[in-house]
């Protein structure tokens, strides 16, 4: 079990270490605003912020995410609308 601090709270994921973070945030955290776009981490449609860095979810297992905050674009506001990004 693998626990990730995503928007400000934590979730622990039994998920393979090899399985791209992408695939993590949506199919076990539930979180679908990163999109798949290349699949080699190029084209920024996965893009979420590590540690206040942009990062290619696509392209990070998740075996290499320790102890990160992750916000992804459904954390960039407190009511996950208001952002511009968001809008």
């Amino acid at each position: 079990m693998i626990k990730l601090n995503v928007n400000g709270r934590v979730h622990e994921v039994d998920a393979p270490a090899d399985t791209p973070l992408l695939w993590v945030l949506r199919e076990w955290v539930g979180l679908t605003g990163s999109k798949y776009g290349c699949g080699v981490a190029v084209c920024g449609a996965c893009a979420v912020h590590m540690d206040g860095e942009i990062t290619r979810s696509c392209g990070i297992m998740l075996g290499e995410v320790k102890d990160a905050k992750i916000v992804t674009i459904e954390g960039l506001s407190a009511d996950g609308l208001s952002h511009p990004v968001q809008k």
